[in-house]
């Protein structure tokens, strides 16, 4: 038999293990249990982030994008890489954001463009309000509109006659179905009741390319597309979409002051896929704002007559549902269609 000092030491042993054993197994049980919380909780972001914008580089949407990735990657602590996804449309690159997993690492820039786009489609790809989570609104900004200096029009009411003359005989150019250029067009044939016909283009880029071109006869470009153009003395500027005149282009008068009441202002900003956990939201953003309230940025965007505009996630969404309601109105009064 073994001696009871042996025994009672050998049951210590065992009973120890059996502890230490336990213990493992329910530690082992835990990390597994809270697995998903603990991912959940990982430090965001650990690894790089893609910035979806949906049209061509060279446009006024792309600039912003390469003005936001670099500083916002830097606050971050994550490289952010711009991919930009050029459609007609911008419904390509949109839909791609609206449908990427909802973990914060996909963010898009959407403009009020893309509600009109979509509700273009007779199968839209996403839909703004319920697809996405709003981050924040960066911008707003107006349009001028411009002619190639071969057409006679020297200013809008000269204009608003020769459409008359020639329903749909004048092209108006955009850069995309939606876009802000294609939405000034459809206030403008409204207001002034007149017709034209629309091409779009794969963003501005392209678009301002086809109207020095002498392909297009008229089109609304961005501010900063149309500063250098203006320039060059090919195009020629008829008027500006803000309800007053703007710093950058005091001699060019607002459409309001031919067609009274008329304005139209485009908007920029982030969304992530719904689903996305509110504290990634919350970060970006903070991060996006601090980024657009810099020195450097609010000067660049100043230059261009682009105006900061910062919101709350939730501010942003009353906007974009809002918007959603008044712009599904035009598309049915003007019969606007996906082309």
């Amino acid at each position: 038999m073994m001696p009871a000092k042996a025994a009672a030491f050998v049951r210590f042993g065992f009973v120890r293990f059996a502890w230490v054993y336990s213990a493992a197994l329910i530690g082992l049980f835990l990390c597994v249990a809270l697995s998903p919380q603990d991912a959940a909780a990982q430090a965001y972001p650990s690894r790089r982030i893609t910035l979806i914008v949906p049209y061509a580089p060279g446009g006024i949407v792309d600039l912003i994008g390469r003005m936001l990735a670099t500083p916002l990657g830097e606050r971050l602590g994550q490289p952010i890489v711009v991919e930009n996804r050029p459609s007609v449309t911008g419904n390509v690159g949109v839909a791609a954001g609206a449908h990427a997993a909802a973990d914060g690492y996909t963010i898009t820039l959407i403009a009020n463009a893309n509600l009109i786009s979509a509700l273009a489609e007779t199968k839209p790809p996403y839909n703004m309000v319920a697809d996405f989570a709003p981050v924040a609104q960066l911008a707003e900004y107006y349009a001028v509109l411009v002619v190639n200096a071969s057409l006679p029009a020297k200013n809008m009411t000269e204009l608003i006659v020769a459409m008359k003359a020639k329903p749909g005989g004048i092209t108006v150019g955009s850069s995309g179905i939606g876009s802000s250029a294609h939405v000034g067009l459809a206030l403008l044939s409204q207001k002034a009741g007149v017709e034209a016909l629309h091409v779009p283009y794969k963003g501005e880029g392209p678009l301002i390319t086809a109207l020095q071109g002498g392909e297009i006869d008229m089109a609304f470009l961005t501010t900063s597309g149309a500063s250098v153009q203006l320039k060059s003395g090919k195009l020629r500027a008829l008027g500006v979409t803000s309800p007053k005149r703007i710093s950058e282009f005091p001699d060019i008068p607002t459409i309001a002051e031919t067609l009274p009441g008329f304005a139209h202002v485009a908007w920029l900003g982030l969304a992530v896929p719904e689903g996305t956990p509110r504290d990634r939201i919350d970060l970006l953003n903070k991060e996006a704002l601090a980024v657009f309230q810099t020195a450097d940025i609010r000067q660049k965007l100043a230059a261009r007559s682009i105006e900061v505009a910062g919101s709350t996630p939730d501010q942003f969404r009353q906007r974009i549902r809002s918007e959603s309601e008044v712009i599904a109105t035009l598309v049915k009064i003007l019969g606007i269609k996906a082309q």
